[in-house]
């Protein structure tokens, strides 16, 4: 097309050919996700995926996919599409790149000693793959993966947890988590954390610092939720918060 029949931008842009069917339009309504938040419920529902699945195939790597997205609580679709090139062995971190995000950013996700654990295990099935979670062939897990894994577990992913509510769970629990009345994580770190953006603060915090901005306190938030849902396990004692705050402070 030549220049002179292209039509100016400012043209195009002047008229919302739309806005004369605004009644006729379908509005977008989010439906909240079901995620567990009462203490009880969150014990039953960590204790119910930590053990082996008796009945797992390819060594039960459908059942260490729904353990890290519980331990790292990305968006699910983050675990089924991970990539071993992705993992950072020696900073103990997993970028996911702008591509995945729905941010556009890149997105650094500290590693817990107990992550690092299970993607070790996970690594001696799939490690000479593209895709770090694959079963039958190198492709990402189905989006259907991790909630059908739940429901045969007993959790109804419709009204009580499904795999995107452990974001939830984790966001109501560190957001009301207190010692001496105080909150005792930043709200700034959790929102990082779970990549949310919206609040003025996070995103000027995001463009000031980049991926790895307030780093040091995720992995320690990180590792303290990791240790946390071994207590609701009863695998192992949680670290005293106390100890937390006393290590951030060295």
């Amino acid at each position: 097309m030549s220049k002179s029949a292209t039509t100016p931008t400012s043209k195009v842009m002047a008229t919302n050919p739309f806005r004369a069917c605004k009644k006729q339009l379908t509005i977008n309504v989010s439906t909240p996700r079901p995620g567990v938040t009462e203490l009880q419920d969150v014990a039953r529902l960590f204790r119910l995926i930590m053990p082996p699945w008796e009945r797992g195939r390819f060594g039960d790597v459908v059942g260490d996919a729904l353990r890290v997205d519980a331990l790292t609580v990305p968006r699910p679709g983050m675990i089924n599409d991970m990539e071993w090139a992705e993992v950072d062995w020696d900073a103990k971190r997993w970028t996911i790149p702008a591509a995945k995000m729905k941010t556009g950013w890149d997105h650094v996700v500290p590693l817990s000693r107990q992550v690092l654990a299970i993607l070790w295990r996970v690594q001696q099935i799939t490690g000479n793959r593209r895709y770090a979670f694959t079963c039958a062939k190198d492709a990402p897990l189905s989006s259907r993966t991790l909630c059908h894994r739940l429901r045969a577990l007993g959790i109804d992913t419709k009204t009580e947890h499904c795999a995107h509510g452990f974001r939830t769970t984790f966001s109501t629990l560190c957001h009301h988590e207190e010692t001496n009345e105080a909150n005792v994580w930043d709200g700034d770190v959790i929102e990082l954390r779970l990549a949310h953006l919206e609040s003025d603060s996070v995103k000027a915090t995001y463009k000031r610092h980049g991926p790895l901005a307030l780093i040091g306190s995720r992995t320690r938030l990180m590792q303290h939720w990791a240790d946390r849902i071994d207590s609701f396990a009863g695998l192992e004692k949680i670290a005293p918060i106390n100890a937390i705050l006393e290590g951030a402070a060295n």
